[in-house]
């Protein structure tokens, strides 16, 4: 009787040290799975993020190209704008000049 005992225990031992193997192999493999499916989707989302960053980037390029245009612009309407002062001045004074000529005149 005592030696059926062990004999069965060593059974037992043997299919409880390939059911553990067995869950370890299984264990690993299920992480292995995930991991790997885990570094699929962060893949996609790294790429998904950079594309929008692109994207920003090319937006803030045709923003800047557009600002640089309205500022090229403005400069150069202040520029006229400032001759024009130059002239009517030179213009108002010869109207005044020519007016008080023609008032002398009379």
């Amino acid at each position: 009787m005592g030696k059926t005992k062990p004999a069965a225990q060593s059974g037992n031992s043997s299919k409880d040290s390939k059911e553990s193997h067995l869950d370890d192999n299984l264990k690993s493999e299920i992480k292995r799975i995930i991991i790997e499916e885990l570094r699929g989707l962060l893949r996609q989302e790294f790429d998904s993020t950079n594309k929008k960053l692109d994207e920003i980037g090319d937006g803030m390029n045709f923003i800047s190209q557009q600002y640089d245009t309205i500022k090229e612009s403005v400069d150069e309407s202040l520029e006229k704008i400032k001759l024009l002062i130059e002239e009517k001045e030179v213009l108002q004074t010869t109207i005044t000049q020519l007016t008080t000529k023609i008032r002398m005149m009379e």
